[in-house]
């Protein structure tokens, strides 16, 4: 007999909370057997349920984010405007370049190649101190030198992680599968040449879908996530929370110590490859070369 996924739903009387609370049930599923006592298999599971609102009574929170917003795509914008969430519009790369403080966006789907200047002004920004989200970018690459001299922009250090990181930012969120879709629509893959990195836009499996590339100065920032938030934005709560946290893991102020030497701090200051510890201070290029054929969930990479 064809075994079929079956969708059942099931309707809940909630207590009455404050608004943007998360709620925390248990689901218990029982099975029974045609004309048998008792039960044949019980399966209990913790579920979270989620307001529809991610961002409920934290318009003043948002407003200080001072979020410029940079979306050819104009699909990001219809769902920030849908969300209240407020923003200044940069209409092009050059008024981007004039952003001298908030959280600078990066609509999700803009094309890096189109825009050719773009990922040049992203980096600065990030390395005069601001923090910057691109989210999927299209297609494109980004120069990050970590072999040479000759860039002006050279990252503090930098991290790649898959979906695990999702959990790491709130373990309520799901980072197995989100509902009828696929999580991420890309990532940026990492090539080495003579004197530079460069992470070119990719959908295959190698492609790294949470990119974090960390300045020294005042905390400056750039993640590139290859999650697709807005695209599936109505798909559940994972990816509304998950802007949510993103926004907070860029804005928030830290200490020197930031959150790329905590993550490695975390995993015993180091990275298991082949089984063989990996020294976080290697070069670019001798990481990549020691790479795993199976993908591994992290890396950490410092200048």
């Amino acid at each position: 007999m064809m075994q079929r996924p079956v969708q059942v739903v099931v309707p809940i009387i909630a207590p009455h909370v404050k608004q943007g609370v998360i709620l925390q049930a248990r689901l218990v599923v029982s099975v029974h057997q045609d004309d048998a006592a008792g039960k044949a298999v019980e399966h209990e599971k913790r579920i979270w349920i989620f307001p529809n609102d991610p961002f409920a009574d934290r318009s003043e929170w948002l407003e200080n984010l001072k979020i410029t917003l940079f979306d050819p795509e104009e699909k990001t914008a219809d769902i920030f405007d849908e969300a209240n969430i407020p923003f200044k519009v940069a209409r092009n790369v050059t008024s981007l370049e004039e952003c001298r403080d908030g959280l600078i966006v990066i609509g999700e789907g803009a094309s890096l190649e189109d825009y050719r200047g773009l990922p040049e002004t992203m980096l600065q920004l990030a390395s005069s101190g601001l923090p910057v989200l691109c989210l999927a970018p299209s297609e494109g690459a980004v120069e990050i030198s970590a072999t040479s001299d000759r860039l002006r922009i050279r990252p503090r250090a930098v991290s790649l992680r898959r979906r695990d990181v999702i959990a790491e930012l709130d373990k309520r969120l799901d980072a197995v599968a989100w509902p009828q879709c696929k999580m991420a629509l890309g990532g940026l893959a990492f090539r080495i040449e003579v004197d530079r990195v460069l992470a070119e836009v990719s959908q295959g499996g190698r492609a790294w879908p949470w990119v974090e590339v960390d300045y020294q100065k005042k905390g400056g920032r750039l993640l590139v996530c290859g999650f697709g938030v807005i695209e599936h934005w109505e798909s559940g709560p994972t990816p509304r929370f998950l802007l949510v946290r993103m926004f907070e893991r860029l804005t928030k102020k830290t200490s020197n110590r930031s959150l790329c030497q905590e993550e490695i701090v975390e995993r015993s200051e180091a990275h298991l490859l082949h089984g063989q510890q990996q020294n976080p201070r290697k070069s670019w290029a001798s990481l990549r070369s020691t790479q795993p054929t199976t993908n591994p969930q992290s890396l950490f990479m410092e200048d």
